[in-house]
């Protein structure tokens, strides 16, 4: 909650401007939430199906672009005004589509450039709680040695 507080995602009373850092925290925040909600909308699971997912939207885009040069053409020799008002429309609709391909292939390739780093905190993470999990088995064998000398020595007197 602190950290939410810190944030700015949980007001209390005057906010406080946020340092530097933490603005930057807050930008890969939403960078993250952005990535997992566009994971979740689109199904992708693993990099082989974002990587596919990328493939077929630079496909349908190319695709796009050649419909939206072939409205340009037309435009272009098009000399009525009922005309270019309708091709114009048609234009920008097209245009509107690539934009969304666009920013979904960009969300694609955000999603593929983390995935090295983030394997790799998952694998110091992992790490990390193996260690722990020794020490702390390591600890307990220790106490349970320490409990049988005790009550050996109880049996010796």
């Amino acid at each position: 909650m602190h950290y939410l507080y810190l944030l700015g995602a949980l007001p209390k009373g005057k906010h406080k401007p946020l340092s530097l850092a933490m603005h930057e925290e807050m930008r890969k925040l939403d960078r993250y939430i952005e990535q997992y909600h566009f994971l979740a909308r689109e199904g992708l699971n693993t990099v082989r199906d974002v990587s596919d997912f990328m493939e077929r939207k630079k496909a349908a885009m190319d695709e796009k672009v050649q419909v939206r040069d072939k409205i340009c053409n037309r435009l272009r020799r098009c000399y009525e005004p009922d005309g270019i008002a309708k091709f114009n429309t048609e234009r920008d609709a097209v245009t509107s589509e690539i934009t969304a391909l666009r920013k979904q292939i960009r969300l694609a390739k955000a999603v593929l450039s983390c995935v090295p780093t983030m394997k790799e905190n998952i694998c110091e993470e992992q790490r990390i709680q193996t260690l722990m999990r020794d020490e702390t088995g390591r600890a307990q064998r220790e106490r349970e040695m320490k409990k049988q000398e005790v009550k050996l020595r109880g049996w010796e007197r």
